[in-house]
């Protein structure tokens, strides 16, 4: 499952992922990549613990997702 990236200043943002590649990050834009990307990778932790980015696995929108389908009647009710 990607992960997404957010500049969250009015300034240019440089990520270095794992891999070498560098990323131009625009001022409020997003970019999604591969979590082995910025797995472990000091600098991106720094850069979200001083919320210059922020980073969004996507894991919350699937716990709402599962949830909704549970509240939608996707499971049978009553007896059988």
């Amino acid at each position: 499952m990607p992960l997404t990236i957010t500049n969250q200043t009015d300034e240019l943002v440089l990520l270095r992922y794992n891999s070498g590649v560098t990323h131009h990050l625009a001022p409020r834009t997003a970019v999604e990549v591969e979590p082995v990307e910025v797995k472990g990778n000091e600098r991106i932790q720094s850069l979200a613990a001083r919320r210059i980015i922020a980073l969004d696995t996507g894991e919350a929108e699937a716990k709402d997702d599962k949830a909704a389908a549970g509240e939608d009647g996707g499971g049978r009710k009553g007896k059988r």
